[in-house]
């Protein structure tokens, strides 16, 4: 792994919900790390770590994580769905 990609992917670390950064295990998944850098490196959507972490921002609040009284989407997980 490149420095370019460890920067990347603590870079969207550090933007964790809380919820979710509290949850998370204290070593980096390599299903994680792997995710991560497969959305940066998306051909079709360029994106840099700033603009992936407000997407998962984006997706923690949309579907209902936030909120532990709102239920989540039915189905709606990161691996299944595309949305936001």
């Amino acid at each position: 792994m490149t420095r370019e990609q460890t920067g990347a992917i603590r870079t969207v670390e550090t933007r964790y919900p809380p919820k979710l950064a509290t949850q998370m295990p204290d070593y980096q998944p390599p299903a994680v790390r792997n995710a991560i850098l497969a959305a940066l490196g998306q051909a079709s959507r360029q994106r840099s770590a700033e603009q992936l972490a407000d997407r998962l921002e984006r997706r923690w609040h949309h579907w209902g994580f936030a909120d532990n009284t709102a239920p989540a989407k039915s189905g709606a997980t990161p691996a299944s769905s595309s949305a936001c």
